[in-house]
């Protein structure tokens, strides 16, 4: 969360001194980051449903292609 934090600070400055470029590109950075802690969020909620055995199961054995 520091970082997502650190972000929209540096957003927010960005958009005070119109600065646009930065402004996107700390946009950017901010949505990033926040899908990145969504994905894991889930993968950690499906380990509590689930068990961790069933999850890795998931990732384990071969492919039928």
């Amino acid at each position: 969360d520091v970082l997502v934090d650190d972000a929209r600070h540096c957003r927010a400055q960005a958009g005070e001194v119109g600065d646009i470029g930065s402004r996107k590109l700390f946009e950017g950075i901010v949505l990033d980051e926040e899908g990145h802690k969504a994905w894991l969020e889930l993968q950690l909620d499906l380990i509590d449903r689930l068990g961790e055995a069933v999850y890795s199961a998931r990732f384990v054995g071969g492919s039928e292609s």
